[in-house]
């Protein structure tokens, strides 16, 4: 565990040089702002916050998107003493009322007495803030510029640093807090794990409200004196190539995006990527999310042309709930791929050799350990599917997913092989077929490719529809397709890829699946929601439904401050 916190790295960092960070907007418009700079809106961003009345160790909730505004409230809440709770705003507009209802599940479970947002994100605020009631209430992120005075209170390796929150199956996300000396060593060991030296400049392609995002680039550049390119979240996975002319421009070394960005920055239009130079990548890491390996693999030779090493490509795996790099594919190597028998692996647990393609995440990252064990605990050999166990210095002591001597049930399952980590998937979302489980994307990534479809979640059927398990895919249309036609392609196409026919398929209206406010989809809330009847797409969005959202919302501050 590294001696001291991100805060002394930070403000060490500070003191040392002109690098910074700039974040890159939808339309490319860029705003720099330097570490020193930073140093000094931060201290008067906590400056502003203890006149709002914030004590050490107050939660301090941060409803908002990337940008200086966020690194303000982020760095002004540590040097207040305070602890940030980041928390996504919302991505579906349509689903406004599910998301204002997990916010305030959010808020009450962290114990924000304050609650920092902007934009049309605060005006809508109004409902969920009159009904928690935070001790300070909500105030725009403008306010912290506000008052002229700085602070610096002084924070301990054992203090709260940081309350995030993880999606589980079902629609209850779950808050876990880590300390300032847990935070300190996940980012030496993502860095270690990166080889991220002085001359480095790194590029996110993450929310800063995504662990990744937030610890593995954002604070990881701040404390190590990193030039950081920061490309909004929902800017890229629009047009991926927005992504990639950044690295160019500022002749990135090392990118880091979730796999799905590289799936679809493969097919970018090339018009969009002319004269751009990406020779300058040593490193592109992509994010596990089990997906499409080819994609993968055409990303990292599509842009031969442009300068890219297919080799600089490698995987990264995390975890959400403690909010930690495991592991991290070697500098130099590219993607490692077995080709397993899918039926063998979800009936059996063996790993022999078959059709489907698995990438690996790489190694444990520096101080890591994992173990992939049995359900009675007996750690398994190379080629045997199993529960994988983590231990690592960034895990929390003391909480009761800690087990003894320090290991973490991860909730996935995996297996090694040749000295390399692969993912099956976690436990709780694993398709049940006659006895067998097999991995959700098994089913769900043939059902993606097909025209006339979008989003796909691969469920077991319940009992008493299903006694040894079952598959049901529950499958969002696009507009106008013919329902019968399409549930027979899903049909006719799983038997022939996966020789599993399934139970039901169920085609739905776009957007009607549930998702977490990053976007991604929430399988056990989906099937939650198909039993009880009440998955339903999106409400039409209109600057009429956002007016009489913003003034139910504005009803709701006013109310609040006339003490209603």
């Amino acid at each position: 565990m590294p001696a001291g916190t991100l805060v002394d790295a930070f403000v060490a960092a500070a003191a040392g040089g002109r690098l910074g960070a700039t974040f890159v907007g939808s339309d490319e418009h860029e705003h720099f702002v330097g570490w020193a700079e930073a140093l000094e809106r931060a201290r008067r961003a906590a400056a502003a916050l203890a006149r709002m009345g914030i004590q050490p160790g107050d939660r301090v909730a941060l409803v908002l998107h990337g940008g200086p505004a966020f690194l303000d409230a982020f760095l002004g809440a540590w040097l207040a003493a305070a602890v940030p709770v980041p928390l996504p705003p919302p991505s579906q507009l349509g689903h406004l009322d599910d998301y204002l209802e997990a916010l305030e599940r959010m808020l009450r479970a962290s114990g924000a007495c304050l609650i920092v947002s902007s934009g049309t994100t605060l005006e809508l605020l109004g409902r969920v803030v009159h009904r928690v009631r935070p001790r300070l209430g909500c105030r725009p992120a403008s306010d912290l510029e506000a008052v002229p005075a700085r602070i610096q209170r002084e924070v301990a390796p054992g203090d709260v640093a940081l309350i995030q929150f993880a999606w589980g199956p079902t629609a209850l996300p779950r808050p876990v807090a880590f300390t300032h000396g847990a935070m300190a060593a996940q980012v030496a060991a993502g860095a270690a794990s990166l080889g991220l030296g002085g001359d480095d400049v790194l590029a996110s392609w993450l929310s800063l409200t995504h662990d990744s995002g937030l610890v593995g680039c954002l604070l990881t550049a701040l404390s190590r004196s990193l030039s950081l390119v920061l490309v909004a979240g929902r800017a890229v996975a629009a047009r991926p190539a927005l992504g990639l002319r950044a690295v160019a421009r500022h002749r990135a070394t090392v990118a880091v995006g979730p796999a799905s960005f590289f799936g679809r920055a493969a097919v970018a239009p090339e018009a969009e990527l002319a004269r751009c130079s990406l020779a300058s990548l040593r490193l592109a890491v992509a994010r596990h999310e089990p997906g499409d390996v080819e994609a993968l693999r055409l990303f990292a030779t599509r842009f031969e042309h442009l300068g890219l090493d297919p080799a600089a490509l490698v995987p990264s795996w995390g975890l959400a709930e403690p909010a930690i790099t495991v592991a991290t594919g070697a500098r130099g190597r590219g993607l490692a791929v077995a080709r397993v028998d899918a039926a063998r692996l979800a009936r059996d647990g063996v790993v022999v050799a078959g059709a489907r393609a698995l990438a690996s995440v790489g190694r444990p990252v520096p101080g890591a350990d994992v173990d992939v064990r049995d359900e009675e605990g007996h750690v398994l050999p190379d080629g045997r599917l199993g529960r994988l166990w983590l231990r690592a210095p960034a895990l929390l002591e003391g909480t009761e997913a800690i087990g003894p001597h320090g290991w973490l049930d991860t909730g996935e399952t995996g297996f090694t092989l040749d000295g390399g980590l692969y993912v099956h998937g976690r436990r709780d979302e694993l398709v049940l077929v006659r006895g067998a489980r097999h991995a959700p994307e098994e089913f769900e990534l043939p059902v993606a490719r097909l025209p006339g479809l979008g989003a796909v979640v691969a469920l077991t059927m319940p009992p008493p529809r299903s006694h040894d398990g079952a598959l049901l895919l529950l499958v969002e249309r696009a507009e106008g397709g013919h329902v019968e036609r399409l549930e027979a392609t899903v049909r006719r196409t799983l038997l022939e890829r996966t020789g599993v026919a399934p139970h039901t398929v169920a085609l739905l209206s776009p957007g009607a699946l549930p998702r977490t406010g990053s976007g991604r989809l929430r399988r056990g809330e989906a099937l939650r929601r198909w039993l009880a009847g009440t998955l339903a797409p999106p409400r039409s969005v209109n600057p009429v439904r956002l007016a009489v959202d913003a003034a139910r919302s504005q009803l709701a501050y006013a109310r609040l401050r006339l003490g209603g």
